[in-house]
């Protein structure tokens, strides 16, 4: 996918869902020709005004890894380069729902939990 329309689909998520935050480390930079199926997903939503808190380590088809963290209420989406995606998501809330979705090549993984301190943990490759 075009960076430029990989930037605008992640433009509509953001306005259709909320705030969005794109992770392009180094060798996972976007190039069309090399990363075209390398597109990661990580939407995040729940319960009104659910506080969260993220660790990701994602995998570069080189097999370095990054990691990423990232906090804030749902719903949230945030994009990421990479092969392989591993990581923990933890309500910081002290109740509500927790829903994480990833999408990666067509595929999609998702889990919940429930209550404060509650965590999330997925590795799709």
């Amino acid at each position: 996918m075009p960076k430029e329309s990989l930037l605008a689909a992640c433009v509509v998520a953001a306005i259709c869902t909320g705030p969005a935050s794109l992770a392009w480390g180094k060798d996972m930079a976007p190039d069309p020709e090399k990363h075209s199926s390398a597109a990661i997903q990580v939407s995040i939503n729940g319960s009104d005004d659910i506080r969260y808190a993220a660790a990701w380590t994602v995998t570069a088809e080189s097999g370095e890894q990054e990691q990423f963290e990232t906090s804030g209420e749902a719903p949230a989406v945030h994009m990421y380069r990479g092969v392989a995606i591993s990581g923990t998501v933890t309500v910081l809330s002290p109740t509500g729902r927790l829903e994480v979705e990833i999408l990666k090549n067509g595929n999609r993984s998702r889990s919940s939990t429930q209550g404060g301190g509650s965590v999330v943990r997925m590795t799709v490759r």
